[in-house]
């Protein structure tokens, strides 16, 4: 992922390189997201999809402001992303008081690099597993945290 890695004794610290020079010798033909073009300004997102979900989470965390009303006091501390994509949940909440642990699927496509680069944090996970009778699929897990945080808080 082309950062450079910082190690003594027990701790180890991978800062990001200040160009992309690293970047652009990788040999990842299936990269996702796509690579931006070389007219493309580095800072400035390169797919439709980025933008469409960072307005996604806009909204929807509008909606569990007013379903959750601990999220933005010191009831709600850490909050889970179990399928995230590009982090957009996390970027919505940047501002309250609380962790977002953003997790990438390991059978879904390899975004966690977008999380990184958004400053968030984040993990790849295996238990969305691709058997299709696998109750976690679909969704169904993020249903089930939605539906958690609605009763529970």
């Amino acid at each position: 992922m082309c950062f450079k890695l910082y190690k003594k004794e027990d701790i180890a610290v991978w800062p990001k390189l200040s160009d992309n020079s690293c970047y652009k010798k990788l040999n990842t033909p299936n990269i996702y997201p796509t690579k931006c073009d070389d007219g493309t300004k580095p800072d400035s997102a390169c797919d439709d999809a980025f933008k469409h979900d960072n307005s996604k989470w806009k909204t929807r965390v509008k909606h569990y402001k007013k379903l959750v009303t601990a999220i933005g006091t010191a009831k709600m501390r850490n909050v889970m992303d179990m399928n995230t994509m590009y982090g957009g949940f996390a970027a919505t909440l940047i501002d309250y008081p609380l962790w977002v642990m953003n997790v990438v699927s390991l059978y879904a496509a390899n975004t966690l690099v977008v999380v990184y680069d958004r400053g968030l944090t984040g993990t790849y996970h295996d238990w969305v597993g691709t058997d299709s009778r696998c109750l976690w699929n679909s969704g169904f897990a993020q249903r089930v945290v939605e539906e958690f945080l609605v009763i529970f808080w």
